[in-house]
């Protein structure tokens, strides 16, 4: 097989590759019969540090470990020498047999601050650099569990985590990312709003830090960040005031085909009133600025 121009001779029978991760040396696999890599200086030595099922892989460029995990342990590997350096138990969710990490591993991914994020279906959990081990879930925000997909926001490090149904964004403290409105908090994108088909996440991809790429079941969707002044904001709501107008007083928007702006039909609701309240009041405040 190929990686760009180079040609590898792959001298190991792979049982079910899971995952893959490139660090600029080496090439890390995850596989049913262990972790293994291909270095780049030899072209056709691969090597196999550990016959622990691997289902995931995390690496990154300059790093000074790389790391898989599976249903029974995660790994830690010198990422120069692929020394298998340390390894500790996961959950067995089976047995109760309590580990280090929640679950089986689902995906794992390498922020550059040497933190390594973990997905289990329980919750996630974070290896810091000091070797101590934290989680997420419900306790502490995670909006839902069974996550299948970790990876990390290009040069802010900010955390997406997938769902079968959602995708979700934990918000780095203001320190790694000035412009952050929501520091610490997560955000959750579910449904057609945001995603396409059922909302199941097949891939993430985050080399941009102002859009991120997903693709579901229904097809590819990018998430952009844009910074809006509350004036382009008011006036992108007042182009679309007048199809919700029904006697004077704004009204829900029904849409008789599924994401046609053009196909709203206004009807009366309970709600209209508190929806009218609401444009008075700001066009009150648009007033007295």
């Amino acid at each position: 097989m190929k990686h760009g121009t180079t040609n590898w001779k792959v001298q190991h029978n792979l049982a079910g590759v899971k995952d893959a991760c490139f660090d600029g040396n080496q090439l890390w696999l995850a596989s049913a019969n262990g972790t293994a890599t291909i270095t780049t200086g030899s072209k056709h030595v691969m090597a196999l540090p550990d016959d622990r099922e691997a289902t995931a892989v995390a690496c990154r460029t300059g790093a000074q470990h790389a790391f898989s995990g599976g249903p029974g342990t995660v790994q830690t590997f010198d990422a120069a020498s692929g020394e298998l350096k340390r390894w500790e138990w996961v959950t067995n969710l089976t047995s109760n047999a309590g580990g280090v990490y929640d679950g089986p591993v689902s995906s794992m991914v390498l922020a550059s601050t040497g933190e390594l994020h973990v997905a289990t279906p329980v919750a996630i959990n974070t290896r810091h650099t000091n070797g101590t081990v934290s989680r997420f879930d419900f306790q502490q925000g995670l909006p839902m569990n069974e996550t299948q997909l970790v990876a990390v926001e290009a040069d802010t490090n900010a955390l997406w985590a997938a769902s079968p149904a959602a995708v979700m964004r934990l918000s780095p403290p203001l320190s790694a990312s000035p412009g952050e409105v929501m520091p610490g908090q997560w955000r959750y994108f579910h449904g057609g709003r945001y995603l396409l088909g059922s909302s199941k996440v097949a891939f993430i991809d985050t080399t941009h830090a102002n859009q991120t790429l997903v693709v579901t079941d229904g097809g590819i969707v990018v998430l952009e960040w844009q910074w809006w002044t509350l004036a382009a904001k008011a006036e992108h709501y007042e182009s679309i005031l007048t199809r919700h107008i029904r006697h004077g007083m704004v009204s829900d928007c029904t849409l008789k085909h599924y994401g046609n702006a053009s196909s709203c039909v206004n009807g009366p609701s309970d709600n209209n009133g508190l929806w009218t309240s609401l444009l008075v009041v700001a066009e009150a405040y648009k007033y007295a600025l």
